[in-house]
């Protein structure tokens, strides 16, 4: 006995209906792997870029702390310090947001202006500039919301045993790292 043969419009397949199901349960899944992916690589590159400013920032510790432990003369000023030629430096404060250090190789200025650190190197004529942004005052009480701690707290601070202190912190989109430069220049070693 042989089976009468399916007439061609019977044929096996897919309805429309369950074929635009099926699609559309891809398109679901792809949409939440795409917004996966999307989210990741933002909090990697935000990630990165807090990563590099905080490599910047260790560089500037180091020129400080280099700047600092050479000095044959330095000084910190509240405000802008004025220039004294090739002459001893004038005289500065126990703290402020500048300081001057000078050594053999030439002069280094660092200036904080409440939201980077600028450091300017003068040496055999030639003058480097560099700018360290991110940067905000250290707090000593963590108890007040960041907006009123310590909003005069200055960022470089001379200790009684002649010890130059510069703290500050670096925000960046990830968290708040602090930094502290401790140092004793030549003339009190």
């Amino acid at each position: 006995m042989t089976k009468p043969a399916k007439p061609a419009s019977q044929q096996s397949g897919f309805t429309l209906p369950e074929m635009l199901a099926a699609m559309l349960g891809v398109f679901v899944v792809v949409s939440a792997a795409t917004g996966f992916l999307l989210t990741a690589m933002q909090r990697q590159v935000a990630v990165l870029q807090a990563t590099a400013l905080e490599a910047q920032h260790e560089a500037l510790a180091e020129i400080m702390n280099d700047s600092i432990k050479s000095a044959v003369d330095f000084q910190i000023y509240q405000d802008a310090p004025t220039s004294s030629g090739n002459g001893p430096l004038a005289p500065g404060n126990s703290s402020g947001d500048w300081l001057v250090c000078v050594n053999q190789n030439g002069t280094t200025t660092f200036h904080f202006d409440g939201a980077q650190i600028e450091c300017q190197q003068t040496g055999s004529g030639a003058i480097q500039k560099r700018v360290f942004a991110g940067a905000s005052r250290a707090s000593l009480n963590n108890d007040q919301p960041d907006n009123v701690q310590n909003s005069h707290q200055p960022i470089f601070n001379l200790s009684n045993l002649g010890i130059v202190q510069a703290q500050w912190n670096v925000n960046t989109t990830v968290d708040q790292v602090p930094f502290n430069v401790f140092g004793v220049p030549l003339q009190m070693q």
